[in-house]
C-alpha cells in the first residue's frame, strides 16, 4: 500500500501527517502525530516516526507544509 501524503502542522502546533489513501472520516481528516523529532537545524526539524493511530483534525485548521512520497 502506498503511504503517500502531506506533512501538516495543527492548530496546537503538532506536526504529523496525512495519507491520502485514509480519506475523510465525518468531514475530518486522520492526522498521525509525529512521535520523535529530529534535533534542530537551521530553525527546522524533521520528523523521524509517527503514531500507529491518528487524530481527527478539521481540515481548514491544518497548514501543509510539506509533502511525502
Amino acid at each position: 500500500m502506498k503511504k503517500s501524503g502531506y506533512l501538516v502542522e495543527t492548530k496546537a502546533g503538532k506536526l504529523g501527517r496525512t495519507i491520502h489513501g485514509k480519506g475523510i472520516i465525518n468531514g475530518k481528516i486522520p492526522v498521525y502525530v509525529a512521535t520523535k523529532l529530529s534535533e534542530e537545524k537551521y530553525g527546522i526539524r524533521i520528523p523521524l516516526e509517527f503514531s500507529e493511530t491518528a487524530i481527527l483534525c478539521d481540515p481548514k485548521t491544518l497548514k501543509k507544509i510539506g509533502f511525502i512520497d
